[in-house]
């Protein structure tokens, strides 16, 4: 996952979890509904664990604002800390995961993810 399609992807989750992002001016109904869509596309996606292992590992997860419109102002709003929102989102995708595709791994692979998410969780 590049830089662009990381930053959309915290934008979605800022988003959705009521985050506002432009001072003073309420959600509107279709940018919420981008966000969902956008964040159910990413699961079916076909890098989504490996995205959601990396995400989780991270110790944060900052949004630029600066480019939705955002105050600017020496630093103040220009990033929205998502951290615990991302990390959230990234448990969720993987709990689905586990839950419908995990059996279909062969063992190595299985070994493999295990691994992955113990060392991200760490």
């Amino acid at each position: 996952m590049d830089e662009n399609q990381k930053q959309s992807l915290l934008r979605a989750i800022a988003i959705s979890s009521g985050i506002s992002l432009t001072p003073g001016h309420a959600q509107q109904y279709q940018e919420l509904s981008a966000s969902f869509s956008a964040l159910e596309s990413f699961k079916s996606h076909p890098s989504s664990i490996a995205a959601c292992i990396s995400l989780i590992s991270s110790e944060v997860h900052l949004y630029d604002n600066q480019n939705a419109g955002g105050l600017n102002c020496n630093g103040i709003n220009r990033y929205v800390d998502v951290t615990v929102s991302t990390k959230l989102y990234g448990l969720s995708v993987l709990q689905a995961f586990l839950k419908k595709g995990y059996a279909s791994l062969n063992e190595s692979d299985r070994l493999s993810l295990r691994n992955s998410v113990l060392t991200a969780a760490r």
